[in-house]
């Protein structure tokens, strides 16, 4: 998480203003899922693009949060309140808008063994799910050996793994190793902060026909 999103905000040009986005941000930094709750209702009622609304609100939001953290700007309990918050705006939204028809098309989201910060994968998860997607979403630190057994389970087609913090950049590359070697049906996708940290791998992840999703047009574009 840089400083990159200091210069310009995704949401111009979208729903969010500058007012919207720092009230919204300073709601919950203070942990007012109340207000927080009212504002995405509020872009819901006109409308909003879920996607812009992930992307241009809740995450960015959430890199603020991360960024203040890594600066001692908040202790950690504000972050994790923070986190909560959002997890449970995402239930929310997913809720409240009508998915796509469903496809035959599967996908399994995971974080990797020992990583913790899985919201980003449970918004990728959502997005599947609401194009149709019927989607398997096994949350943080699963442990690589269950991973593979699942996906051989239940035959999925697609896995999605994400990573954030740079100590679990081994643990994403072996995973991700194992699966090409193991499961070669399966295609790969990646996602996460963590990616940034590891641009000197990208010809290891190439070689193994990883798609990395840095955003959600790009997943978007995967989908269809």
């Amino acid at each position: 998480m840089s400083g990159g999103h200091m210069t310009k905000k995704p949401w111009h040009g979208t729903l969010i203003t500058p007012e919207i986005y720092g009230r919204y941000l300073a709601y919950l930094l203070a942990g007012d899922k109340a207000a927080c709750r009212k504002v995405i209702l509020a872009l819901l009622e006109k409308k909003m693009d879920v996607k812009e609304l992930y992307s241009c609100l809740l995450q960015e939001s959430m890199y603020e949060v991360g960024e203040k953290w890594e600066k001692k700007e908040i202790t950690t309990a504000t972050e994790h309140l923070a986190t909560s918050i959002t997890e449970n705006l995402i239930t929310m939204i997913y809720m409240r808008v009508t998915p796509k028809r469903p496809c035959r098309n599967e996908i399994v989201v995971a974080c990797c063994q020992n990583e913790l910060h899985s919201l980003g994968a449970r918004i990728i998860s959502d997005f599947f799910e609401l194009h149709g997607w019927k989607s398997y979403f096994l949350g943080a630190n699963v442990p690589e050996k269950d991973l593979l057994t699942f996906i051989m389970h239940f035959a999925c087609p697609v896995v999605g793994l994400s990573f954030t913090t740079a100590e679990n950049a081994d643990n994403f590359l072996r995973t991700v190793d194992s699966i090409s070697q193991k499961i070669k049906t399966v295609k790969v996708i990646a996602g996460g902060q963590g990616l940034k940290m590891i641009s000197d791998k990208i010809s290891f992840l190439s070689e193994r026909k990883v798609s990395l999703l840095f955003t959600l047009d790009e997943a978007e574009k995967f989908i269809i």
